[in-house]
């Protein structure tokens, strides 16, 4: 797999499809940690589909090879969207798979998923024609400090 590192977010790069019987796990952004990750995309009446968390996703991989049900390659594909990480994503020997059986994380086929360490920042209130305010709690009180401001995708 391939990654572009740009300071605290990276995007993932489409992987070959995988095979038939592989075990196949979704990331979605309009997703949900109590479903079961199995679906591409959430069922018409929103019982299940795909997981909303990288972080759950690997727990889900964690569980296959504590109870010894990693039989088979697995291969977790995140969905078009960003992903907003409160905590870096750390992988350790139990999140690797075997040669038999191995583990990747990959964009869905066609998509672009991007992960990224920065903030979504809501609660913007317009002030007049072009000036737009936030106030953002962390910041007032010097927990945090910008680095990067994008707006719309653009800096």
């Amino acid at each position: 797999m391939k990654l572009l590192i740009l300071m605290s977010c990276f995007l993932l790069v489409n992987m070959p499809a995988k095979a038939a019987d592989d075990i196949s796990l979704y990331v979605a952004t309009n997703g949900n940690d109590t479903w079961s990750g199995t679906l591409q995309e959430p069922n018409a009446i929103q019982t299940d589909g795909p997981f909303a968390t990288i972080a759950r996703a690997q727990a889900e991989i964690r569980k296959l090879k504590t109870e010894n049900k990693l039989t088979k390659p697995v291969s977790v594909f995140l969905r078009q969207g960003t992903y907003f990480l409160d905590s870096p994503i750390i992988f350790k020997p139990e999140d690797s798979g075997t040669k038999k059986c191995p583990v990747s994380y990959s964009a869905f086929p066609g998509e672009r998923p991007i992960i990224s360490g920065g903030r979504l920042i809501k609660g913007w209130k317009q002030k007049a024609a072009n000036l737009w305010e936030c106030e953002i709690k962390d910041v007032a009180d010097g927990n945090r400090y910008f680095r990067q401001l994008f707006i719309n995708g653009e800096r």
